[in-house]
């Protein structure tokens, strides 16, 4: 790759036709309109700052002074007839010709198809035209006229995506969104005046989730229901780019319910289908949040609830590592004593007790009573909240282990309504791949036999749910269950390019990125880099100046920080 210097430099026929100039200020000017032409794709004016650099080392190259560089292009007339015959001899070395009206009906093809789906301003229009003009060895269009032939891009575009739009929206779906916009009185801002019988129009919709109380979830989920069964062309939108998506969501966002419906039919049915494709998306993205912080909520509080009451029921035992000293040090002078003739006249035996009783918090007992705590501030709090959300969201996953958590959400909305405190049949219940570790005995409790039955075991309700949906905020926060009609939480398909199935353009995509296709492959790349270094390491660091071994706290590495690194010539 050429450095950046060697870009600003002269090559041998330029030189020489820069040289043909009379004046020095003429051949530095034709330079500078060469250079940045090639470098930039268009011809400098009167609005762009010239490097210094760059007028430093074409100085050097066309033997100029210093002294001569000063206010050469603070009254430069870049429409003069000398810079049209720069333009004319830059024109013919590069091999470029001036744009025709044909060359401007191609560029508004090329604005609609590669740029304007991606929603440009203006300004980013104007930088990626020259592209286009790079390629096919045109001559930019001055710029009131770029301008111009961009608008009128921006225009035929918007007008042809919105009857695109509107050509696949039912006539019910034309009703629903005049419905919706018609007559839509200021509401109320109390939140607590919202119910069930409250009519969904837009300006309610534009709001966000008011709480997490049950009414205020209830009323979120009508809210998202209700612009769920308004039927938009989904599978057209989710083509599109986001950020196109929410340039006209953005601006129903900002508009009032009145100025909407001055729009022409086809503009505003098509930019309020985006809007209720969108809005549904991140109704979804606001619901999915509240569930995960609610769970996450229940597990933060039981930890809290379980630190405060071991803090107030247990005597704080002072001197620990004192008694841990003195206890090692009895025990292996008298390694056969008898502990209430050794021990304990060291360390009472009351002591010694409040020193289990505070230690056993970091066993497995701890996790236990926060899990206890979690199944009661479920069943006490958050559960109808947690439940109605589970109700509301289409779950999916792309994984085996995230289906088999799918069936046991599946089981748990099917037997919510039960008063039981266990599960009939413990068969039915999903057990396997969804409860383990700490959660697996609260869970699964043994009964006491019976006559001549043995000991049963039975699924304990509450704990399964909560243990189920702790899971589950795992799995949805790693895309292995995701959401359907959510767009934060996706399905993760969706991330890979279109074309992603297809062998060829995958490997395509690894070797753009640089990575490597198979992750052993991956992993082992990484373990030898890792022991390359480390031996690299281990054979120098009796005679590396930047490695000292220290002696604080058992032996510790020392590196030498780096020097700073040097300013980039190129930022100011």
């Amino acid at each position: 790759m050429a450095k950046f210097t060697d870009l600003l430099l002269l090559d041998d026929e330029e030189l020489k036709l820069a040289k043909l100039k009379r004046e020095d200020k003429n051949k530095l000017i034709f330079a500078i309109m060469l250079k940045f032409f090639q470098t930039k794709g268009r011809y400098p004016d009167r609005t762009d700052t010239i490097s210094e650099r760059l007028i430093t080392v074409l100085s050097g190259q066309l033997g100029i002074l210093s002294d001569q560089q000063e206010d050469i292009f603070i009254k430069i007339n870049w429409e003069s007839r000398s810079i049209e015959r720069f333009r004319q001899e830059i024109r013919e070395l590069l091999g470029f010709k001036i744009a025709t009206v044909a060359d401007s009906e191609q560029f508004i093809l090329w604005l609609t198809k590669n740029i304007l789906p991606e929603a440009c301003t203006l300004a980013q229009c104007v930088e990626k035209s020259y592209q286009f003009f790079n390629e096919f060895k045109l001559e930019p269009f001055a710029k009131k006229e770029l301008d111009r032939y961009i608008r009128s891009a921006q225009n035929a575009f918007e007008k042809r995506f919105f009857l695109s739009i509107t050509e696949q929206l039912s006539t019910e779906t034309k009703r629903a969104i005049d419905t919706l916009i018609h007559d839509d009185e200021i509401c109320s801002e109390d939140s607590d005046l919202l119910t069930e019988t409250t009519t969904i129009k837009l300006r309610l919709l534009k709001k966000d989730l008011a709480g997490v109380k049950l009414k205020h979830v209830q009323f979120e989920i009508k809210k998202l229901q209700h612009v769920c069964n308004i039927p938009v062309p989904s599978v057209f939108l989710n083509t599109q780019s986001r950020k196109l998506l929410q340039k006209y969501y953005m601006r129903i966002l900002a508009s009032s319910p009145s100025n909407i419906e001055e729009y022409i039919a086809e503009n505003r049915y098509a930019m309020m289908a985006i809007f209720c494709y969108v809005r549904s998306q991140l109704l979804t993205d606001n619901l999915a949040d509240l569930f995960l912080q609610l769970i996450h909520k229940v597990k933060t509080s039981a930890s809290k609830y379980i630190d405060k009451t071991i803090l107030s029921d247990v005597k704080k035992v002072n001197g620990k590592f004192d008694i841990l000293h003195k206890l090692a040090d009895t025990s292996a002078k008298y390694p056969s004593g008898v502990i209430k003739e050794q021990i304990y006249p060291k360390v009472s035996q009351d002591k010694l007790q409040d020193l289990a009783k505070e230690l056993s918090c970091n066993d497995k007992w701890y996790q236990t009573q926060v899990h206890v705590k979690m199944r009661s501030l479920y069943s006490h709090a958050h559960r109808k909240e947690l439940l109605m959300l589970l109700e509301a969201f289409d779950f999916r996953s792309n994984h085996p282990e995230g289906k088999t958590l799918l069936k046991a959400m599946e089981f748990i909305k099917q037997h919510q309504d039960s008063d039981d405190k266990y599960y009939s049949d413990t068969r039915l219940v999903p057990i396997d791949g969804i409860i383990y570790g700490d959660w697996r005995p609260l869970v699964l409790e043994q009964l006491p036999s019976k006559g001549s039955q043995k000991n049963q075991q039975k699924v304990e309700r509450m704990h399964y749910e909560m243990a189920v949906l702790e899971l589950l905020h795992q799995k949805l926060t790693c895309k292995t269950i995701w959401i359907a009609g959510s767009y934060r939480y996706r399905n993760p398909d969706e991330d890979l390019p279109q074309d992603w199935h297809i062998q060829e353009r995958r490997e395509y995509y690894y070797k753009t990125i640089e990575a490597k296709s198979s992750g052993k492959e991956f992993t082992q790349s990484l373990n030898d880099i890792l022991e390359q270094n480390l031996q690299q390491l281990n054979d120098t660091i009796l005679s590396n100046e930047k490695v000292k071994i220290l002696d604080k706290k058992g032996g510790r590495i020392k590196l030498t920080p780096y020097e700073p690194q040097p300013e980039p010539a190129n930022i100011i």
